[in-house]
């Protein structure tokens, strides 16, 4: 399923995930992918969101290149809460704009990684849907916004 989604590569391109609008949050979320040089002035215009596995199983669906391709729960919620209601929003996400069956892509791809993430307009931090009890990354964050950079040092140890 994911090689026809995929066309090749060369040296220095990515692919980003272009979401397409929907005024209502239960419609199926509708993508393109679309190959960019990552040299070139394109990719400042756009965003990541460096992607967290969650779930082993990918269990939901989307469209991607008229096609249905199935992500894990964490990354389509990302999805459902990313996507505008009226605009295309155009984001680099490893785990689809990667072609995951073929090695020597996702290599080749972890290489240019630094450079996306340095060169787009915006990083995005996905910590997911807030529940009941709050999310402990979310907390953790809020509790770290008042830290001087020597506290962050000091707690940090080795890292």
């Amino acid at each position: 399923m994911p090689s026809k989604i995929y066309s090749p590569l060369r040296a220095n391109q990515t692919r980003f995930l272009t979401i397409k609008p929907s005024l209502f949050s239960f419609r199926n979320i509708h993508c393109t992918l679309e190959t960019v040089d990552v040299e070139g002035d394109k990719i400042s215009k756009k965003e990541a969101l460096p992607y967290t596995c969650g779930d082993k199983v990918a269990s939901h669906r989307i469209v991607v290149n008229s096609r249905t391709f199935k992500v894990r729960a964490n990354l389509y919620q990302a999805l459902r809460h990313l996507r505008d209601k009226l605009y295309d929003r155009t984001i680099w996400i490893d785990a689809i704009c990667i072609n995951q069956e073929d090695l020597i892509e996702r290599g080749a791809q972890v290489l240019l990684m630094s450079k996306i993430f340095s060169s787009v307009r915006q990083v995005i931090v996905w910590l997911g849907v807030e529940n009941e009890g709050g999310d402990p990354g979310l907390r953790l964050s809020k509790s770290m916004k008042d830290l001087t950079d020597e506290q962050i040092r000091e707690y940090s140890g080795d890292f």
